[in-house]
């Protein structure tokens, strides 16, 4: 009898849990694009022959000559950050070889 409902209370969890990512998730997507943080995520239009993730201000700025390197050596560099303010600064130091 236990047996069964654990696996009764587990299956109701899971249950739980799918309705929650099929609702929440839409949910998630509409306040992130209030806060602009869907930009943030995108990489960007057209295409890119390297693509650099940089999670935040401090990556992109440790990245700094490394992406140089690759756009003067004809690359092109797409960068993709995980907030605002790295997506705010990704582009500024890099076309400005």
């Amino acid at each position: 009898m236990m047996k069964i409902l654990l696996i009764v209370l587990f299956f109701l969890y899971r249950l739980l849990l799918e309705l929650v990512y099929f609702f929440g998730y839409p949910l998630l997507w509409l306040f992130l694009g209030c806060l602009n943080y869907r930009q943030a995520l995108s990489v960007g239009k057209g295409e890119t022959d390297i693509l650099v993730h940089a999670a935040s201000v401090g990556e992109i700025n440790a990245l700094v000559s490394l992406i140089k390197a690759l756009v003067a050596a004809g690359h092109k560099v797409g960068i993709n950050t995980i907030t605002v303010t790295g997506r705010e600064r990704a582009p500024s130091p890099f076309f400005l070889i």
